[in-house]
């Protein structure tokens, strides 16, 4: 019987049933033979586990066939295809006191997620037998333990045992290593709130590198098995949050520092939080006297400070009042918060260009331009929205970097400046001073609106992308809400084109169907002078699939 099945790298090697070589090898399909022997002795080893694999790269292994070895350490495994699409690997396992090993000599680790083939194709050939496909097994041994607290000697579950990434203890705290290489091996374990631990019971957290440690090895010799438990100590953990006075800010990324106040160097570790996030935590780190910063001194978005709000404008700081937080194992201090203050400002005002009336709750933003290998683009760095007077005030505009000014209200056409994508942006402030830059002015502009539903049952179809396109350059982009309507932004008098995308089709209008691409040749033009257009909708087969019962066989 031929055993084909398929196993991933995510979950590692499973065990398959044995397959009897009969008389499946015919004139379409070859075989490969060899024998399997110990590399120490030299003599046959029997009923060693033969696995044929199909090495899928990032699909995982394919088994196309399982056997094993006879009393003389011979194996034979037929009815493989000649070029089945990917090569074929050998892999001998003999069991938990021999290394598993791959022809040609590639020996797996312990850990079976890592254990892949590297190298050592074999060849199959219709009608004819693959020779000397033979391997040489190494010894090898044990290696457990089990994980524990050190304040209540609990059983640790899920704690990561390295240098076995991926390898991690059971619900017990048991782990256990079959097939590991004799050797020497620096052994420690890792789990949420504790304390990394070595094997002979020192520690590291973030402020020491855990490859630096001089712990003493855990030795692993071959047909014996080794026993090293570990106990982890409850760790100290620091966690608060952090935000802006003006929270107008976008995508704040902030960092926050832990400094070791126990160290005359004052080292420190820190997270840097992504964009919209405002909260943060150290953990896993040992007891030490430790103060908080909140900020990165060299961001000139905002003023540094410590713990309890001790501004920081720049290093060195004058710590007086700063919180030294004493820790002790297993002390978690929380709300250890701060609210950071802006420094520089830019403020203006936005006007209508027609006849000079403050324009309300325009969107007004600092934008930097970044260019990067593939793609530029232009970020915002601070957000505000004109008040009833059409003022508004950008906080915490970055200190001496070029910026523009982008300004958008509705039905109003949208400005920058500069209007040219990359061109250089001509403002600029000085640290801890504030900017004026004056008027901006819009000018009035006309909508394109509509909606898009099925076409089979005209119901909404929301979250479709609206398109929109002058001489074939796609100029803006709209998404239909929940009652399948859009909005385009104002545009100035014009001829555009509209297409809609979703998830099965796409559709031009005035409902001209795209077939392997969207011909804009063939889209019905939208003149726009200055009024709104509506009624510019689509309607798109958009089946709604419900499978109620599943596929058929």
């Amino acid at each position: 019987m031929l055993i084909r099945c398929l196993t991933t790298i995510v979950f590692g090697c499973v065990a398959f049933v044995g397959a009897e070589n009969s008389a499946l090898a015919d004139a379409t399909t070859g075989s490969i033979a060899g024998t399997v022997t110990s590399s120490s002795s030299g003599l046959p080893l029997s009923d060693v586990n033969i696995r044929v694999d199909e090495d899928r790269f990032q699909f995982g292994t394919y088994v196309a066939a399982t056997t094993s070895t006879n009393a003389q350490g011979q194996y034979l495994v037929e009815g493989l295809y000649p070029n089945p699409g990917w090569p074929y690997h050998v892999r001998a396992d003999a069991g938990e006191f021999w290394v598993v090993q791959y022809w040609n000599g590639v020996n797996c680790p312990p850990v079976p997620i890592y254990c892949r083939s590297v190298g050592g194709e074999v060849s199959v050939t219709a009608g004819q037998t693959t020779q000397g496909v033979d391997i040489a097994l190494h010894p090898a041994g044990i290696l457990q333990g089990q994980i524990t607290r050190t304040d209540t000697a609990a059983p640790v579950a899920s704690a990561t045992i390295a240098p076995f990434f991926a390898f991690d203890s059971d619900s017990a705290g048991m782990y256990r290593l079959t097939s590991a290489a004799p050797g020497s091996y620096i052994l420690r374990a890792s789990a949420a709130g504790l304390i990394t631990t070595f094997s002979d019971g020192q520690q590291c957290d973030a402020f020491l590198d855990c490859s630096t440690v001089a712990a003493e090895p855990v030795i692993v010799t071959e047909n014996a098995t080794t026993t090293a438990d570990i106990a982890l100590a409850p760790a100290v953990t620091i966690d608060g949050h952090i935000r802006v006075a003006d929270n107008s800010i976008p995508g704040q990324n902030y960092s926050v520092r832990a400094y070791n106040e126990s160290d005359p160097q004052r080292t420190f570790v820190a997270v840097a939080l992504g964009a919209n996030i405002d909260t943060y935590q150290f953990s896993g780190l040992m007891p030490r006297a430790y103060s908080v910063r909140f900020g990165d001194p060299a961001d000139t978005r905002y003023f540094s400070q410590y713990f309890p709000n001790i501004t920081c404008a720049q290093d060195p700081c004058d710590l007086t009042g700063a919180t030294h937080f004493n820790t002790v194992t297993g002390q978690s201090v929380s709300d250890v918060n701060a609210i950071l203050q802006t420094r520089q400002h830019v403020s203006g005002r936005i006007l209508d260009a027609t006849n000079q009336a403050p324009i309300v709750d325009a969107r007004v933003q600092a934008l930097i331009f970044v260019s990067q290998i593939f793609f530029s683009y232009w970020n915002p760095v601070s957000t505000s929205y004109t008040d009833v007077g059409g003022n508004f005030d950008l906080p915490g505009v970055p200190a001496n970097v070029p910026f523009a000014i982008g300004a958008v209200a509705h039905h109003y056409i949208a400005v920058q400046t500069p209007n040219l994508p990359g061109g250089t942006p001509p403002f600029q402030v000085d640290l801890d001073q504030n900017l004026v830059v004056g008027d901006v002015e819009l000018s009035r502009g006309a909508i394109i609106s509509g909606h898009v539903v099925n076409s089979l049952n005209g119901k909404a179809i929301a979250q479709a992308d609206v398109a929109f396109y002058v001489d074939d350059n796609n100029v803006s982009d709209s998404l239909t809400d929940d009652d399948g309507a859009y909005e385009s932004p104002a545009f100035g008098p014009g001829s555009f084109k509209a297409l809609v995308y979703s998830s099965t089709q796409g559709q031009m209008y005035d409902h001209i169907a795209c077939a392997d691409s969207c011909d804009l040749a063939l889209a019905t033009p939208i003149s726009l002078n200055n009024s709104d257009i509506t009624g510019i909708d689509f309607a798109l087969e958009e089946p709604d699939a419900v499978f109620s019962a599943g596929f058929g066989n």
